[in-house]
């Protein structure tokens, strides 16, 4: 995924959404170099695992003598997983693994980005100008400025969703006669929050989320992508929920494939908006 993958229809809302998530970067959420608990090279594998909290999953190596040695050449990661059982004198430096160095991200990558290439569960390196300058974790994602940027683009999301609708279903009649009847009420509130005096503007701003991704569903009626759509709106109203009232993140691995399935809605809505709008004209 690139920043480039995502095409906006208003410029004035693209501008202020790449403002913010050119600001949420992983710097904002590393754990700093001066940070690190560490390990020599020359400490026994076993030895550096008994003394690290588990909580731990990889420990950075150094080519010191001293752990804490903040300016030392970091040289790679001791895995708490890839220590060998049986071997209780192999050093941290036989089973380091160097790769962590070659595969650290820039320190300006861009969290959605990041979040959205991840597989596993990393602990990896963040580099500036060739140095290694922090850390990330999987309890990095469960920090502010991830929901933040996860905000920004469930709100960018939410907003096209409403854009649909009214491409689709102009007419508020439609919405009453589509509308799931556990959902009737809401409607019927929204609409009337849009017909008073407080009106927001078009009424599509005055329904809830729950009301829009019902008749979301309806927006792809007789298209290829209709089932995926109806399954994933429960996922993405949860998922939003979470993002927004700061409620712990269930299991912070599942936020990848969240994030991808977010990209992919925002990318059916946007392309299902051109279709329509290619009929109308």
């Amino acid at each position: 995924m690139s920043a480039a993958m995502v095409e906006f229809s208003d410029e004035r809302h693209l501008s202020d959404l790449k403002s913010v998530q050119g600001q949420l970067t992983l710097s904002n959420i590393m754990t700093p170099r001066h940070e690190f608990i560490c390990c020599t090279a020359d400490e026994p594998a076993h030895s550096v695992m008994e003394r690290i909290p588990a909580v731990f999953d990889a420990v950075p190596v150094i080519d010191s003598a001293d752990s804490a040695d903040t300016s030392a050449p970091i040289i790679g990661l001791l895995h708490r997983d890839r220590v060998p059982f049986k071997n209780k004198t192999i050093r941290a430096a036989d089973c380091v693994d160097g790769s962590a160095i070659t595969q650290a991200h820039p320190s300006n990558r861009n969290l959605l980005v990041y979040i959205h290439g991840l597989t596993g569960h990393p602990v990896e390196f963040v580099q500036e100008d060739g140095q290694v300058v922090g850390l990330v974790t999987p309890y990095d994602l469960e920090r502010l400025p991830v929901r933040t940027a996860l905000f920004a683009q469930i709100i960018d999301v939410e907003r096209l969703i409403g854009d649909l609708i009214r491409e689709r279903f102009p007419d508020t009649d439609e919405w009453e006669r589509l509308i799931a009847p556990n959902l009737r009420d809401e409607l019927q509130k929204g609409l009337a929050r849009a017909r008073g005096a407080e009106s927001s503007g078009h009424a599509i701003l005055s329904v809830g989320f729950g009301v829009k991704l019902d008749l979301l569903t309806h927006c792809f009626d007789g298209t290829q992508h209709r089932s995926w759509v109806v399954q994933e709106r429960h996922e993405i109203r949860i998922f939003r929920n979470n993002v927004a009232h700061g409620a712990p993140f269930p299991d912070v691995m599942q936020l990848p494939g969240q994030v991808r399935n977010l990209i992919r809605l925002r990318t059916l809505i946007s392309n299902r908006i051109a279709e329509l709008r290619g009929q109308h004209s």
